[in-house]
């Protein structure tokens, strides 16, 4: 049996060019709000995306496939349970599915939709998926506070998860089956989407950074130089400007593809010497391999590749 898996990607997934999708919610919806289903090879510590080149079966035939891959992948979960969200929205019964990798895209599963309708005895139900992981279900007979209580804490989560978020959309369910979405949430949106961006804004505005960019043999380097006591705002500063930098240079061309992220080390970071080097040991891999599952490398490179180092001051 092929090991096809379906995964779900926001709308705005750079794969969504050159990887096999479909759009999740077949109404009618803008483009830049539906989510999309891909579908992947599972490794273990990478999922191999499927071409739409290289896809030698009808796209139909793996859909179904990777739904039935899907079904025997969750069989052995604990199913849904109450979930964390409710303490955010007071007095209401809110079921999460949770625990697996896959959990989000168990929202594709008719079967497990059902399973939402009789525990919460509900004919309708309103679930969100805002993030990789998890899955959310609500009765929609309840009242409009809990309904925007309920709104808020997903799209929140949308908007704190960073490369794990998926949809900030809550969807309407009848039958175990997606029927439409719930309108009305823009302001909602907008103001948290707002929310976040300030803070973000915050975390990078005590770091010091420069971009210097390098001629050589197979093209231009970018050189990113980063200054911050505090390890914490630092490690934030640097995933979100590598992440930054590689939208602003995707598809250019005669740039090598190579991103070097070099460190000034004040005394607060030789202290934590360490510890910084242990997360950047992690993050930095983690971004390059993201970076290149998304084929975000100029059009001359299949990927960015980033390197970090540490400078002495003084």
């Amino acid at each position: 049996m092929d090991s096809y898996l379906p995964i779900l990607k926001p709308a705005n997934w750079e794969g969504k060019y050159s990887k096999l999708c479909r759009r999740f919610y077949a109404g009618d919806i803008a483009e830049d709000k539906n989510p999309l289903v891909a579908y992947g090879l599972d490794h273990g510590e990478m999922i191999e995306f499927l071409s739409k080149e290289l896809s030698d079966e009808p796209s139909t035939t793996i859909h179904e496939k990777s739904l039935a891959n899907l079904k025997q992948i969750l069989s052995d979960s604990s199913g849904w349970t109450v979930a964390d969200i409710d303490t955010i929205v007071p007095g209401a019964l809110v079921l999460s599915f949770t625990g697996y990798f896959y959990s989000s895209e168990a929202v594709l599963s008719s079967e497990i939709l059902q399973h939402a309708h009789i525990k919460l005895k509900a004919r309708s139900l309103i679930v969100s998926f805002p993030m990789r992981g998890v899955l959310y279900a609500l009765s929609s007979n309840v009242d409009k506070k809990t309904l925007q209580e309920f709104s808020i804490a997903s799209i929140a989560k949308y908007y704190q998860s960073g490369d794990a978020q998926i949809s900030a959309m809550i969807w309407n369910v009848e039958n175990g089956a997606i029927v439409g979405y719930l309108a009305g949430t823009e302001d909602i949106e907008d103001y948290i989407k707002s929310q976040t961006l300030k803070k973000q804004q915050e975390e990078l505005s005590g770091t010091e950074i420069r971009e210097v960019i390098s001629d050589d043999v197979d093209g231009k380097t970018i050189h990113l130089i980063f200054y911050n006591d505090n390890p914490e705002l630092l490690l934030k500063s640097i995933e979100q400007t590598i992440r930054k930098v590689a939208q602003e240079y995707r598809g250019k061309k005669l740039y090598s593809g190579r991103i070097t992220v070099a460190i000034s080390m004040t005394p607060n970071l030789v202290i934590n010497h360490d510890n910084l080097v242990d997360e950047l040991d992690g993050m930095i891999p983690f971004i390059s391999e993201q970076l290149e599952a998304m084929q975000l490398g100029p059009d001359n490179h299949k990927f960015f590749r980033v390197s970090y180092e540490l400078i002495e001051i003084g």
